[in-house]
C-alpha cells in the first residue's frame, strides 16, 4: 500500500501513539532509543520491499534502533496468515532468532507461499516440519495474530504497512530518507529523556506512557441511497450494500466477483 500523504505530512505528524511491543518478536538492543514498530503482511509486495529500507536504516543508525514484529495477515491475501503461522511456529520452536529467519525466508520466497513453499522453508530452518505442517494448516483461532489485529483496530489501521517510531506512526511504503528524519527527531527526543535520568532501556516505556489511546471506530452510518445512485437488486431489499470504488484500483476490481457471488446467493435480500 502506498500512502497517499506526502513526506512532509508524514514527518509534521508528531502524534505519539501507545504501541506496546508485548511478546512480539524484536531484534536490535533491548535498550535502544528508537523502537521501529512494524505492522506487515508476509504476502504484500510494499510490506516485502520495505524490509530493504528497514535494512538500511539499521545499517544507518547501527546500536540506535530495535525492530518490533506485528502481523496484519490481510485477508485479501490467502497465502499471507499461513506464512504468519509458519513464523510464528517458527519462533515457538526456536525463539525469535528462528522468528526473524523465517520471516527472512519468507521474504525472500513471497509471493510463493504455497504450502509446499512454507514447508520447504520450515525444512531449511531445521523445523519440525510435521508441526509446522500442522500450525500452517489449522483454521483455529492464534492468540498472536488476533492479538495483533486487535491492536491494529485500536490504531485505526487500514492496509499495509504501517510503522510507528517511538510511536510516531508511518504510513506505507516510505522511502528511507522519510523514516531517517522522524528517526533523528526521535533520537533527540528520547536522547533528552536519559540527560533527565531516564535508563535507556526504559525510554520506550516512558514515551508509551503519554502515548494516544484511540478505542475501536464507532459504525459509521452511512446514508440511504438516492433514486439517483446506480443500485442493482430489489429496492425493498433489507440488506443494502455500498460501495466506495476506483475503477483504477486493482482491489476494487478484484472485489467485483464477490459481489456477483452475492448477488446470485441473496438474489430477494441484497441491494
Amino acid at each position: 500500500m502506498f500512502s497517499r500523504r506526502s513526506p512532509r505530512d508524514v514527518v509534521e505528524d508528531t502524534t505519539s501513539w501507545f504501541v506496546p511491543v508485548g511478546t512480539s518478536p524484536t531484534r536490535g538492543p533491548a535498550n535502544a532509543l528508537v523502537t521501529v514498530v512494524e505492522f506487515s503482511d508476509f504476502a504484500c509486495p510494499y510490506c516485502q520491499r520495505s524490509q530493504q529500507t528497514l535494512d538500511e536504516l539499521e545499517r544507518r543508525y547501527p546500536g540506535e534502533l530495535r525492530f518490533v514484529f506485528k502481523h496484519l495477515p490481510l485477508a485479501m491475501h490467502p497465502r499471507a496468515l499461513p506464512a504468519a503461522l509458519l513464523a510464528i511456529e517458527a519462533q515457538r520452536q526456536q525463539g525469535e532468532r528462528g522468528f526473524w529467519q523465517a520471516a527472512d525466508r519468507l521474504w525472500e520466497s513471497a509471493p510463493a507461499l504455497e504450502d509446499s513453499d512454507l514447508e520447504r522453508i520450515a525444512g531449511a530452518l531445521g523445523l519440525n516440519v510435521t508441526a509446522a505442517r500442522r500450525a500452517i494448516a489449522t483454521t483455529a483461532p492464534n492468540a498472536v495474530t488476533d492479538t495483533d489485529a486487535d491492536l491494529a483496530e485500536d490504531l485505526e489501521l487500514k492496509g499495509t504497512p504501517h510503522f510507528f517510531v517511538n510511536g510516531r506512526h508511518v504510513k506505507g511504503a516510505q522511502p528511507a530518507e522519510v523514516f531517517a528524519t522522524v528517526i533523528d527527531q526521535s533520537l533527540v527526543e528520547a536522547r533528552a529523556l536519559v540527560a533527565g535520568g531516564v535508563p535507556r532501556a526504559d525510554v520506550y516505556a516512558e514515551l508509551m506512557k503519554q502515548g494516544r489511546r484511540t478505542a475501536p471506530p464507532e459504525r459509521k452510518q452511512v446514508p440511504a441511497p438516492t433514486a439517483s445512485e446506480p443500485s442493482r437488486g430489489p429496492r425493498n431489499a433489507p440488506v443494502v450494500l455500498t460501495l466506495f470504488c476506483d475503477f483504477q484500483c486493482p482491489y476494487c476490481a478484484r472485489v467485483a466477483p464477490t459481489l456477483d457471488v452475492l448477488a446470485r446467493e441473496f438474489p430477494r435480500d441484497l441491494r
